[in-house]
């Protein structure tokens, strides 16, 4: 500050002199050089440091160079009118050149900010968590990441050299999806995620999904983003071979030639197969009611009486039961069954038992791999429809902010605006990073809990600046709907140790989703105190609540009430997964309530007092 005033003063001292030594040049207007010192006043140290340049101006051209010299008295009209213009004149030039002094600083923060964005944006892009391309729609692809290059088999120097070009990656059969898709995204400005493949640099070809939007400069350049279903396929395949290896199995069965006496049930002829099937000897089955005894207990009535039955009524007739082997194996057997009459009445029996336990066990493990499958199958189009609507978000709330971003910079480098509207730019430019920067910390901070390198910087904190930091971020949004926040701190609940930055954002995610959920006029109260051992924190609200469908999802990666891109709420549904993983990392819980939509909701996280006391 003091050095603003000095540059004043030193400026006003050099205009001195300089108009002393060429007054005769600077005739008729003495004040031409102490313009100069105000607008350099000003445009270095702002409107006081400019003022006090004018001041110091009329003071020594009155006592250099009006009538009376050497004298501060003013005795003519003249002087006085002069005077008084270059006081007005010096007052606006200060305040001009202070307003565009300012304007530039604002601008250059701005663009600081921009720059900052972008670079966290890159990082995301060199996260290589999913392929991301710049491409036109042309079939030239800009830029890419090393994840897309690594699913297509190109190297970076292919990039460079524009040997990569999506269209010449795509198939013939997939072409009239992609125009299609182009067609639609000039109309909409976005893709909904759609499969297809690109033929490799090695000539194979890989399954990927793939969203695009367009760039809001330029409606003929896009930014995809791309998956690689490589995996997901070849489970497929895997599993259409297990099948395949099932029904192979069930082909293979062993059989037993057998007769029986129709009136005694006595078999009077049993094959030797019997030995290797069930384990008994050939002299154990011609014992009376052998084959009732070691039918399994399950199905000896059923399979007894179906047996008598069908013998009166049937010439031939066939069923499936199990037998207990010689060691305690369960054997499945399927039995064929002829029946020879004398006089109308069965007198013999004859037939095959076929082994079928290996048909059986494929059949029960078939059956068991359709039911994993089905829920594999299920999970796998949860988790899929759960990555397209996340792609869809992610475009959707990458877009909107990039928009403004990029049309206002364009605006303010290409034209020139009065003060209002490059205020009115620059607001907008700084609120739409702001959004942009936390969408990408919360991306980040995702994936840093997905490859497991999110760690903790514990010491003991203290609770109420955390909370009031928190309610104060956001203040504005909560006055906006006048919404009041209320909290309390039990005196033996003030000290935790924590990571300070990472409770914090607990408390400001679930300051947030309450105040974003809430209703007009609505309440949010902040509770934490200690129970027991716990340490417990509590955020209830009086907002649209949760379904309960939805309340065992809500603390879910990407999962949301409301997934469409027109949904009331923005948001990537990312937050409360975040309070999660940290308060677990702090060895805590975090559960949700909510007694139905419309009803509110209640947050409680609960950190064991070994934390807080260590």
């Amino acid at each position: 500050m003091f050095a603003t005033y000095t540059v004043a003063v030193l400026v006003v001292s050099i205009a001195v002199l300089l108009t002393l030594l060429l007054q005769p040049l600077l005739q008729p207007t003495i004040f031409l050089l102490f313009f100069a010192a105000v607008v350099i006043s000003a445009w270095y140290g702002g409107i006081k440091p400019g003022l006090l340049a004018t001041g110091l101006s009329v003071l020594t051209v009155k006592f250099f160079f009006l009538e009376i010299k050497y004298s501060l008295l003013i005795v003519d009209k003249d002087s006085l009118v002069r005077l008084s213009l270059f006081v007005l004149v010096a007052t606006l030039m200060s305040i001009l050149s202070s307003e565009l002094r300012d304007a530039k600083q604002r601008l250059e923060v701005s663009l600081q900010k921009l720059n900052a964005t972008e670079a966290k944006f890159r990082s995301l892009v060199d996260a290589n968590i999913i392929g991301v391309i710049f491409a036109d729609i042309t079939g030239e692809i800009i830029d890419a990441n090393d994840a897309f290059l690594t699913i297509v088999g190109y190297t970076r120097e292919d990039l460079v050299a524009g040997r990569v070009r999506w269209r010449d990656m795509t198939p013939p059969e997939y072409l009239a999806i992609c125009e299609r898709a182009i067609s639609q995204l000039q109309i909409q400005g976005k893709v909904m995620p759609y499969e297809k493949e690109y033929i490799r640099k090695d000539g194979n070809r890989v399954t990927v999904l793939l969203g695009c939007a367009a760039l809001a400069d330029n409606q003929e350049q896009i930014i995809g983003f791309v998956l690689d279903l490589s995996a997901s396929k070849q489970a497929q395949k895997a599993l259409q071979k297990s099948e395949a290896r099932l029904r192979t199995l069930t082909e293979k069965v062993r059989v037993i030639p057998w007769e029986a006496d129709a009136t005694t049930g006595d078999f009077t002829y049993i094959g030797p197969q019997t030995t290797d099937i069930l384990g008994y000897s050939l002299s154990d089955w011609y014992k009376p009611n052998f084959w009732t005894a070691h039918i399994h207990p399950e199905d000896r009535e059923w399979a007894t009486k179906y047996c008598i039955e069908s013998s009166l009524i049937k010439d031939n007739y066939e069923f499936e039961y199990r037998m207990l082997a010689a060691d305690g194996r369960v054997i499945w057997l399927y039995d064929i069954v002829n029946v020879v009459r004398i006089a109308g009445k069965p007198k013999l029996l004859y037939g095959f038992m076929f082994d079928i336990s290996d048909r059986k066990q494929a059949e029960q493990e078939r059956e068991q791999l359709l039911e994993r499958e089905k829920a594999a199958r299920t999970e796998a189009e949860i988790a899929s429809r759960l990555k397209d609507e996340f792609l869809a978000t992610l475009s959707h709330e990458l877009r909107t902010p990039l928009s403004a971003i990029i049309g206002w910079a364009q605006l303010l480098r290409n034209r020139k605006f009065n003060e209002n509207t490059i205020s009115k730019g620059l607001e907008t430019i700084s609120r739409n990073a702001k959004a942009l920067a936390e969408i990408i910390e919360d991306i980040l901070d995702v994936s840093c809990i997905i490859q497991g390198t999110l760690h903790l910087n514990t010491q003991p904190v203290q609770l109420i600046p955390i909370v009031e930091a928190a309610i104060e971020s956001v203040h504005y949004a909560a006055n906006a709907k006048e919404i009041q926040i209320n909290y309390t701190v039990t005196a033996d609940a003030e000290l935790v140790v924590g990571d300070a930055k990472r409770l914090q954002q607990i408390i400001w995610n679930l300051l947030s989703n309450a105040v974003k959920f809430n209703s007009h006029q609505g309440r949010v109260i902040v509770q934490i105190e200690r129970i027991d051992e716990t340490i417990q924190i509590k955020v209830s609200d009086t907002g649209v609540g949760i379904a309960p469908e939805f309340l065992p999802y809500v603390f879910d990666r990407f999962r949301q009430a409301d997934s469409s891109t027109t949904r009331s709420h923005n948001g990537l549904g990312l937050g409360l997964a975040i309070v999660r993983h940290l308060v677990e990392l702090h060895g805590g819980t975090v559960t949700a309530e909510s007694p139905g939509k419309g009803q509110g909701a209640i947050f409680t996280v609960n950190l064991p007092m070994k934390a807080a006391t260590e």
